[in-house]
């Protein structure tokens, strides 16, 4: 064959014209606290994974589904034997233990054995909830002890300027002054550049009870 000095992976670009595409469609009423934060972030996120369905999570929010998940029933397991009492740093302890304790117990895949990468996250959450108990007991001593009045307190159809919301609260304890401290758990960094509305519609509706 004649050599050529003429590229096989020469091409010509065309020029295309920008087109701004715009999505349609009708709102519902019906919202959970995080579509509801969605929807004021990025009303386009929001048509994609809530409307389209478009939007799959990533591996990242995966992991962070799965483990917050396991955080949460860990710490609702913990603190479920105490609902009712008055929680002093001596309980904290305990559930502290009790909570530490199932964590290392926990199976992740339901086998005998758990992946490297599982081992690493088991470790990562224990540093985590060391953490989380520090404060716990920190707050104990700067507040007094508190009354432990509800767990993963589900409710539905809770109007709130026409809109209505459904969700669950994490935990719901009463100091000693009589206020009262609505908890949300969150196994996530949380986006300094946004305000999460979620404890807001939470206290709405505990004030209106």
């Amino acid at each position: 064959p004649t050599p050529s000095n003429v590229s096989i992976f020469k091409h010509t670009l065309l020029p295309t014209l920008y087109k701004q595409e715009s999505y349609f469609a009708k709102l519902g009423l019906y919202f959970s606290p995080s579509s509801f934060n969605t929807l004021l972030k990025c009303p386009l996120q929001y048509y994609f994974k809530y409307i389209a369905n478009f939007c799959a999570p990533d591996e990242d929010s995966k992991d962070n589904t799965t483990y917050g998940n396991i955080i949460h029933e860990v710490l609702y397991k913990a603190y479920k034997p105490y609902q009712g009492e008055i929680i002093d740093l001596q309980k904290m302890k305990q559930i502290q233990e009790s909570c530490l304790t199932m964590l290392l117990q926990k199976n992740f895949d339901k086998g005998d054995t758990l992946s490297a990468l599982q081992e690493i996250q088991i470790q990562k959450m224990l540093l985590e909830m060391e953490t989380f108990f520090t404060k716990e007991c920190e707050y104990i001593t700067q507040n007094g002890a508190f009354t432990l009045i509800g767990l993963e307190m589900k409710f539905e159809n809770f109007t709130l300027h026409n809109y209505v919301f459904a969700g669950r609260i994490d935990r719901i304890q009463q100091n000693q002054d009589g206020s009262i401290l609505v908890i949300d758990y969150k196994y996530k960094k949380p986006d300094k550049n946004f305000e999460d509305l979620a404890l807001e519609i939470y206290r709405q509706y505990i004030l209106q009870q």
